[in-house]
């Protein structure tokens, strides 16, 4: 088991009050979901807890499960006010 090591923050590539995690197994990196300075957020991490990027989910309320799939799609259920089930495919990641 590997653990991620990032810098306690509101700010991109801090993690504040971080609620869902999923692993991309083809380059070991983190998409990491938590309460930033807005609503729900999610980032994108190394496996050495190194920053990416922010993937953005304006206006999301609830991230309720993240999931990547073995093709590396990134599959999202939000919350907002109903239920609403996306994929992104994860490229270059």
């Amino acid at each position: 088991m590997t653990c991620l090591h990032v810098v306690l923050g509101r700010e991109e590539g801090q993690l504040w009050y971080p609620r869902k995690v999923a692993v991309i197994r083809t380059s070991g990196k983190y998409v990491v979901c938590d309460r930033g300075s807005e609503r729900s957020r999610m980032q994108l991490f190394t496996k050495n807890g190194q920053f990416i990027k922010k993937i953005a989910i304006r206006y999301i309320d609830i991230v309720a499960g993240l999931a990547i799939t073995a093709q590396g799609i990134l599959c999202i259920m939000l919350i907002y006010p109903f239920v609403i089930s996306c994929c992104i495919r994860c490229r270059g990641v």
